[in-house]
This record gives structure tokens, sequence and C-alpha cells, in this order.
């Protein structure tokens, strides 16, 4: 690869970038040349189930085990939504499936009573379970329900 790896350009990116500890340091070491310091404010946000390398490694230097328990709590959380996102998408697709089969019963129901000459019954059923099919087709898509 021509420009190295994603890895080796962030190194390059970073590597002139002090840390906290290098400015706290230099503070330290130059009070001079802050006669008239005010007040740093320095304010780190991060996203997602961990922080950052770096943040990770100054946990590490609080209590020594603490990033390993933090992967360890990320992969549980991760590994516990998916197995809920599976359980719904079952319970969901289940509901589904019984509410296709119910409608096909009923117009099934609307077929034998218009087979034995019960036309207004078979058609209002007919009519009923057509649009009870379709009305939670719109509904599904409307309301945003996922597709199984």
């Amino acid at each position: 690869m021509a420009g190295g790896s994603k890895r080796a350009r962030e190194k390059r990116e970073t590597a002139g970038t002090p840390s906290d500890r290098d400015i706290e340091r230099f503070i330290k070491r130059h009070p001079e040349k802050f006669e008239r310091f005010i007040e740093l404010t320095i304010s780190k946000q991060f996203s997602g189930p961990l922080p950052p390398p770096d943040v990770l490694r100054e946990y590490g230097d609080v209590i020594s085990d603490l990033p390993g328990m933090l992967v360890e709590m990320a992969r549980k959380e991760q590994n516990h939504r998916h197995e809920m996102d599976r359980l719904f998408m079952r319970r969901f697709s289940r509901g589904q499936w019984m509410g296709f089969t119910l409608g096909l019963l009923v117009i099934a129901l609307a077929g034998v009573l218009l087979w034995n000459e019960h036309n207004i019954g078979g058609l209002g059923t007919l009519v009923i379970g057509i649009s009870a099919l379709i009305g939670s087709l719109v509904y599904s898509r409307k309301s945003g329900a996922p597709d199984p």
C-alpha cells in the first residue's frame, strides 16, 4: 500500500498532539510562562460502548483490570442486545403468520358462505377478511414496524 495502514496513518496524525499529562507537566515545569493563567478546561466526549484507547489506558492506571472489565461489560451488553433483537423478531414474525392464517381462514369462511348461497353474509365476511389483511399491512408500514 502506498499510504500505509490506517493505524499507521492515525499514529502519524496524532504523533504531535500532546496528551493531557504532557500539558500538565509542561505547566508545572514552566510556571513563569503562565503568569496570567486564567483557567484551562479540557472536555472530552466519546460515543459508543467503549472510550478511546488513551482513556482506557488512563483507566488502567487507576484500577489495573478496569479496561478488561469495561471491554467485557460492553461485549455482554452487545450480546444481550442482539439476543433481545432476535427474540423480538421471532415474536413479531410469529404474530404476522398468525394474523395471515386467521385472515385466510376468514376468507375461506366467506367462500363457504358464498358457496352455500349466503350471499350477503359471505360477501360481508369476505370484505371484512380482505380489509383486515390490507389494513394490517398498511398499519405496519405507517407505524414503522420492521419487516421480518
